[in-house]
């Protein structure tokens, strides 16, 4: 069973948390970018493979330089912009930003023991299955290699907002990173492209 520590966040409840920390303030810290950058998500109806399919090269992402949310399994950076809030849940941390559009653009990133004998498969189920009753639900859709590791993809989409989660079992750690941002923001569908590219997944 997943620990709740790496159970998504409802968007209501991520919604009332970012609320909470508007008003403050999170400090940046720019550094080096991941190594090994990878091609972000594909925007709604866009997809993954098209570029493979068609020999069209693929667009140049210029990885994000912020601050850096590292824990066990995984770690990326946020775009160096201010008012990013960051908060940490036991070994998850949460960051937000509100948009010039209104909207709210957040990043979840967390892992804990995948216990043993326990691979990327069985958590791709069973992490699948915590998304069913989740405001923004998310099914499973084909899987992707992220900074040399194979992992599970979950997306979901309502008329507001979208989600994108990966995940993947290595060295018995289970590593989730997940976005969530507006329908139709193109800033915010930039933002999440840039700070895709630093994912560095440790192992």
């Amino acid at each position: 069973m997943i620990s709740r520590v790496l159970r998504p966040l409802p968007t209501a409840v991520l919604a009332a948390a970012l609320a909470l920390t508007l008003a403050g303030c999170a400090d940046d810290t720019p550094g080096e970018a991941g190594r090994r950058p990878s091609a972000g998500p594909s925007t709604p109806g866009e997809s993954s493979s098209a570029a493979s399919e068609t020999g069209s090269p693929t667009p140049t992402v210029t990885p994000a330089t912020g601050r850096k949310l590292s824990v066990e399994g995984v770690s990326l950076r946020l775009v160096d912009l201010p008012k990013w809030h960051v908060s940490k849940f036991g070994t998850s941390y949460n960051a937000g930003r509100r948009l010039p559009s209104g909207g709210v653009i957040s990043v979840l990133v967390g892992d804990i023991l995948a216990g043993p004998g326990t691979d990327t498969e069985q958590k791709a189920v069973s992490y699948g299955e915590l998304q069913a009753d989740d405001p923004v639900p998310t099914h499973r859709v084909a899987d992707r290699v992220v900074d040399g590791v194979n992992c599970f993809v979950l997306e979901g989409q309502t008329d507001e907002e979208r989600r994108y989660v990966i995940g993947a079992v290595v060295d018995d750690r289970f590593f989730t990173v997940e976005f969530t941002l507006p329908v139709g923001d193109a800033e915010a569908d930039a933002m999440v492209e840039q700070m895709f590219a630093t994912i560095d997944v440790k192992g």
